[in-house]
């Protein structure tokens, strides 16, 4: 089941990244392609991506398709680049398990620690936006890479 899932997967992204959409009753409605992204997302839904690439680097597939030099990671975040911003990611093809491992590593933050992390601090709750906002708080969008890195002035 998992070669078959994974026939797919590559069908699909490999599809998506060479844009053949003429007669495809999928890729001729983008809001089809859209309703596909969480269902690959979900857990029971994960072909490792070792997997992926053992199938994909058959040869015949990337003549067929004519997608040499193309690789698993790449197809992926071209499909999921609407949703997923992940700039200089290529590199980590060896380093990533499945898809929501990719989202999990494109997402992640390193944030520098702080100095008093490990002392004993209270837990405060994060006001919320309109609270801030009500009280003077001025919010601007950022013009970061990633998503999650929040910058205070």
């Amino acid at each position: 089941m998992m070669v078959l899932d994974g026939a797919f997967i590559i069908e699909l992204l490999l599809k998506n990244f060479l844009d053949e959409s003429v007669d495809d009753l999928m890729f001729g409605k983008p809001h089809l392609i859209a309703k596909i992204w969480p269902d690959l997302c979900m857990l029971e839904n994960q072909v490792p991506f070792l997997v992926l690439e053992e199938l994909f680097d058959t040869k015949k597939i990337t003549r067929l398709f004519d997608a040499e030099g193309t690789s698993i990671l790449k197809l992926a975040l071209y499909f999921f680049n609407p949703i997923l911003s992940a700039e200089g990611m290529e590199n980590l093809l060896g380093s990533i398990e499945n898809f929501v491992d990719l989202f999990k590593k494109v997402y992640e933050v390193d944030l520098p620690l702080d100095s008093h992390v490990g002392k004993k601090s209270k837990h405060e709750v994060i006001p919320s936006l309109t609270l801030l906002c009500k009280v003077g708080v001025k919010i601007e969008a950022g013009l970061a890479k990633i998503r999650f890195d929040i910058r205070f002035n």
